[in-house]
C-alpha cells in the first residue's frame, strides 16, 4: 500500500515541480492556469513501460505548451503495473484502498481537486466526464481530474471543472491519445465575489436526423437500473407527465416532450427510453462497492427490455433522432443524509459521452443540499436548450452507506487474456456479471478504486462565501 501511496504523490510532486518552476500567476490574479493530461498505456516489459512513460511525461513537462501552466495532473497507473506492484491486503485484513488519512475526512474550505484517475466508465450515469462533471458540480468545487487512455478497456475521459460553472474544457476518446488539457481555473477567495467565465454563445438549435455519436468506447452496465421502478415510454410519445415512486417514501416528477423529425426516418434505428426512480441501499458502484443511492432519470435502451438499457448501438447500425427533445423536468424530494453525508448531482450524457452544458439546464435546490444535510432537500432539473441526442438526463444522489462490500474484485480480474468487448449491445445470453476487461491489472482495478472511493467515502463540503 505504501508504493501507492507513494506513486500517486510521485504525479502530484511532478505538479507542483511545474508550479514552482514556471509559475506565472500571482496571488492577486483571479485565476491559476491549470493542465491535466490523458496519456495511453505503454506496451513492452515493465521496466520498457515505466520508462517510456516517464519519458513521455518529462517532454510534456518540458514542452513550450505547457511552459506557461502552473500546475499539471497526470493520470494514475500507467507508470506501474503488475510486476512493479505492491502487497494489496486481502478483505479479511480489514484494510481499505481508500485511505482514511486521504479520504474519509470532513473537507471544510476545500475549493480545489487534483484527481489523477484509472476510471472504468458505466453506463448509464457513470462514465468519465459525466461523472467528473457532476461530482464538480454536486459539491461546487473546482476539478482537476486526469484519466488514462484506453477506450477498449473502459478507461478514458479528463477534464478540467468549475464547480457549478461547468466545464472548462474535457475530452473523450475512441482511440487511445495523448493530450494536454489547459484551461484558466477561477480561484475562490472568501470575500469576494466569484469570478465570471466568459460568455459562450450557442449557435442556433436545428433538428438533425443523425448525429455523431460513440461506439468504441467500452463500459461497463449499470446493472442498478434493473431493480428501479420504471416505465417504458411508447417509441412515438411527444408528451410526457407523470409521477414514479419506488416503494412509498420516494417519488420523481417527470414532464417531457418531444418533436418528431420532418422527414423519412424508416431506415433507421432509435433508442427507446424509460423513466426510473429508486431509493435503497441495495445497489453498488461499478459492482464493486455497496452503496446508497436516490435516483430520478430518464435514460435511454436499445429495445422495450431492461436488460437493453446502459448500452449503446454498435457501428454497424445506423441511429437516427426520430424525435427531438423540446423540454425535460424531472424533481424529486431527496431524503436527510442519515450520516451527515450526502452528494446530489445532475448526471447528463449525449451520444458523444459528454454532459450536457450547464447553461443548458436550470438545477434547483431548496433548501441549498450542502448547507442543509439533516433536512430533506427538493432538487429540480430542467433542460433550457432543445436537444437531438440524449442517453441520459437525470438527478443522481449518493448517501455514503456504511454496510461493508464483501467482494473480491473478480469482476474486474482478467482471465486468460480475454478480449474486451464494447459495451454497443448486449450479447445473447448475456450473463448477470459485468463482462471481464482483457487489461485489468490486480493494481490497475485497486487505483481504479480511488474514485469509487471518492463516492463511497469522499464528501467535500465548502462553507458559503
Amino acid at each position: 500500500m505504501r508504493m501507492i501511496v507513494k506513486l500517486r504523490h510521485l504525479l502530484i510532486l511532478l505538479a507542483v515541480c511545474v508550479a514552482g518552476t514556471y509559475q506565472l500567476s500571482l496571488p492577486d490574479d483571479p485565476t491559476y492556469y491549470a493542465g491535466v493530461v490523458e496519456h495511453s498505456v505503454a506496451e513492452g516489459t515493465p521496466k520498457e513501460q515505466t520508462s517510456i512513460i516517464s519519458n513521455a511525461f518529462r517532454t510534456i513537462i518540458e514542452s513550450a505548451d505547457a511552459r506557461d501552466l502552473d500546475i499539471i495532473v497526470f493520470p494514475e497507473h500507467i507508470l506501474n503495473n503488475r510486476e512493479t506492484a505492491t502487497f494489496v491486503p486481502h478483505g479479511s485484513q480489514n484494510v481499505t484502498p481508500c485511505y482514511a488519512t486521504d479520504y474519509e475526512v470532513f473537507l471544510r474550505n476545500i475549493t480545489d481537486i487534483i484527481y489523477p484517475t484509472y476510471w472504468f466508465s458505466e453506463l448509464p450515469f457513470l462514465t468519465a466526464v459525466q461523472l467528473q462533471e457532476g461530482w464538480a458540480f454536486g459539491n461546487d468545487v473546482n476539478l482537476l481530474a486526469a484519466d488514462a487512455s484506453h477506450p477498449s478497456g473502459r478507461t478514458t475521459g479528463s477534464g478540467i471543472y468549475a464547480g457549478r460553472s461547468g466545464r472548462l474544457t474535457a475530452t473523450i476518446n475512441e482511440m487511445p491519445v495523448r493530450l494536454l488539457l489547459k484551461a484558466h481555473v477561477p480561484k475562490r477567495r472568501p470575500g469576494l465575489p466569484p469570478y465570471q467565465l466568459p460568455a459562450q454563445i450557442d449557435p442556433i438549435f436545428q433538428p438533425l436526423l443523425e448525429t455523431p455519436r460513440y461506439t468504441k468506447v467500452a463500459t461497463y452496465r449499470d446493472y442498478n437500473v434493473d431493480i428501479f421502478t420504471s416505465v417504458l415510454l411508447a417509441a412515438d410519445f411527444l408528451n410526457v407527465s407523470q409521477r414514479l415512486c419506488h416503494g412509498s417514501n420516494f417519488c420523481c416528477d417527470f414532464q417531457v416532450q418531444r418533436q418528431a423529425f420532418a422527414g423519412d426516418t424508416s431506415a433507421l434505428q432509435a433508442y427507446r427510453y424509460r423513466l426510473g426512480a429508486y431509493l435503497g441501499n441495495e445497489t453498488t458502484l461499478i459492482r464493486v462497492d455497496r452503496s446508497e443511492q436516490a435516483i430520478c432519470a430518464l435514460f435511454s435502451c436499445l429495445d422495450e427490455e431492461i436488460q437493453s438499457c446502459g448500452f449503446v448501438f454498435p457501428e454497424s447500425i445506423r441511429v437516427g433522432n426520430k424525435h427531438h427533445f423540446t423540454s425535460i423536468r424531472i424533481g424529486g424530494t431527496f431524503p436527510a443524509a442519515p450520516r451527515g453525508r450526502r452528494l446530489i448531482m445532475p448526471s447528463t450524457l449525449d451520444g458523444l459521452f459528454m454532459p450536457v452544458a450547464v447553461a443548458h439546464y436550470n438545477w434547483t435546490e431548496t433548501p441549498a443540499a450542502a448547507t442543509h444535510p439533516e433536512q430533506a432537500i427538493r432538487v429540480d432539473l430542467e433542460l433550457l436548450r432543445p436537444r437531438n441526442d440524449l442517453l441520459t438526463f437525470a438527478i443522481w444522489s449518493n448517501y455514503y452507506t456504511e454496510l461493508p462490500s464483501t467482494h473480491n474484485l473478480d469482476h474486474l480480474q482478467p482471465h486468460g487474456g480475454a478480449p474486451v468487448t464494447a459495451t454497443s449491445s448486449p450479447p445473447a445470453g448475456a450473463p448477470a456479471t459485468a463482462p471481464v476487461g482483457g487489461s485489468g491489472m490486480a493494481l490497475t482495478s485497486t487505483l481504479s478504486l480511488v474514485l469509487a472511493c471518492l463516492l463511497s467515502h469522499l464528501w467535500v463540503k465548502v462553507s458559503p462565501t
